[in-house]
């Protein structure tokens, strides 16, 4: 069995999951990593510095060599849910209300198909108020069409600016930084 857990999962919970395993499944063999470490795996790499945002919370992960450096762990209370929350916000303000727990999930899915980090923000945005040619569509459940303007981009935005959700602490690009520096001085050119 091959089993994933999140950063900084204590000792304790790994021994008891190991436990259950073996003694109520008698599986002949058990791994643990942490998800972090096989996302880069899965890019083809063992070293570099790993950002895992979930739906609750998002956990910036240094790895040197398959091992996150665990001492350098920092952890963000920014993720998915609030991304989602903040994009329905912004669409209601510009008249596309979509307040149920259903169409929250249709919120989600405009989040995941739309939105997208600007490389310049500000040049962007200005680009979304001279006209449409930015705008995109997305076609809701019931065949009604909306129009997603600057949305698209203030969304992901608010990685970068938390201050956009009400939140007093850097960005992930401050976190980020943060996080290299933690790191052994000889490792940190390696993590970027």
């Amino acid at each position: 069995v091959h089993l994933t857990e999140a950063p900084k999962n204590p000792k304790d919970n790994r021994e008891k999951m190991m436990q259950i395993f073996f003694e109520s499944f008698s599986v002949p063999s058990f791994y643990v990593s942490i998800q972090a470490v096989l996302s880069l795996y899965a890019s083809g790499k063992t070293t570099g510095l790993v950002f895992d945002a979930g739906d609750g919370v998002t956990h910036l992960v240094p790895v040197y060599e398959a091992y996150s450096l665990q001492h350098a762990i920092s952890r963000m209370d920014l993720a998915g849910r609030d991304l989602t929350n903040y994009l329905k916000d912004i669409l209601t303000e510009s008249g596309i209300s979509l307040t149920s727990t259903a169409e929250l999930e249709i919120v989600k899915e405009i989040k995941e198909k739309k939105c997208y980090v600007a490389l310049d923000y500000e040049t962007e945005l200005q680009e979304f108020d001279k006209g449409d040619s930015k705008t995109t569509e997305f076609e809701m459940p019931d065949g009604q069409i909306v129009k997603i303007k600057s949305q698209q981009i203030k969304c992901p935005e608010a990685l970068f600016k938390p201050a956009f959700l009400g939140k007093d602490f850097g960005g992930v690009h401050q976190t980020s930084y943060q996080c290299v520096q933690k790191c052994d001085v000889d490792l940190r050119r390696t993590l970027f």
